[in-house]
């Protein structure tokens, strides 16, 4: 087929370099992936996993950290939903932001449906960085709303003391 071995070598040589040539051009086009971006200390009114939520609208904060010193959050999407299965199929049946553009971690306050008393409910969020690539999910996160009236007609007075007022 080759009369000798430096055609073959040229020919292989010349191969190689026009793979190159091509891949690198389609290298330049793709994006970046985003650095590996982990949530920590995700919290609700402050406290990690809560048990007894008493407000309408909980506020949820969440630290990030990545294995890239340039990361900076530019949006977040945080959903809110009645099972974990829900959330880990990405659906926020009971809140779901959409998009923020924002950089904003702490203290988000929750806008969705109203959480009925007693009702456990779990949320998860995601951030885009400063050139638009989407992290992971965190990990599922539930919190527990518990919005009771403290002094009802049927009022206990032993269980809260002599004039009604927690012990």
């Amino acid at each position: 087929m080759f009369r000798n071995s430096a055609e073959s070598w040229k020919l292989f040589v010349s191969s190689v370099l026009l793979i190159c040539c091509l891949s690198s051009a389609s290298w330049a086009d793709a994006p970046m992936p985003i650095p590996r971006v982990t949530f920590d200390h995700l919290t609700c009114e402050y406290l990690d996993n809560p048990e007894g939520i008493d407000t309408t609208s909980p506020r949820l904060s969440w630290e990030e950290k990545s294995l890239s010193k340039s990361y900076i959050q530019s949006s977040y999407r945080i959903i809110v939903a009645s099972s974990p299965a829900l959330l880990r199929a990405g659906k926020g049946d009971l809140w779901d932001t959409g998009k923020v553009n924002s950089p904003r971690t702490l203290l988000c306050s929750y806008a969705g449906i109203p959480l009925k008393s007693r009702r456990r409910c779990w949320w998860a969020v995601r951030a885009w960085d400063g050139r638009g690539q989407l992290s992971a999910w965190n990990d599922c996160l539930g919190l527990d709303s518990n919005r009771e009236k403290r002094h009802s007609e049927d009022h206990d007075p032993g269980k809260y003391g002599r004039d009604g007022d927690d012990p």
